[in-house]
């Protein structure tokens, strides 16, 4: 939403206007975003901006059960994030799957 200019602040707070109550931590990549998590009473982890070493440590934040909203503009290319999110999730699934086969009699 950084193509929105001087609006993007107001229009990073709206997405967040929504949220249910349940949220337990937002991960907030970039200025704009920082800020409008800030003040909603829920915890907040800023990384800065979307660095490769960013989207990673984002990503080692979500665990098993967790429910993710990615949202960003193109020029953050958060991509990179569900890239790590995926790759995260297959590791564990091939842990779980060389766990079970070990455990086979």
């Amino acid at each position: 939403m950084l193509e929105l200019g001087g609006a993007s602040g107001a229009e990073h707070a709206s997405l967040l206007e929504g949220a249910p109550a349940s949220i337990d931590l937002i991960v907030a990549l970039g200025e704009a975003m920082s800020q409008a998590a800030g003040g909603r009473g829920v915890a907040t982890e800023a990384l800065g901006g979307a660095s490769d070493e960013a989207c990673v440590r984002g990503a080692s934040m979500v665990r098993a059960g967790d429910v993710v909203l990615l949202k960003a503009s193109r020029s953050v290319r958060l991509e990179r994030v569900a890239s790590a999110l995926r790759d995260r999730a297959s590791a564990g699934m091939e842990a779980v799957h060389s766990a079970s086969r070990t455990d086979d009699p």
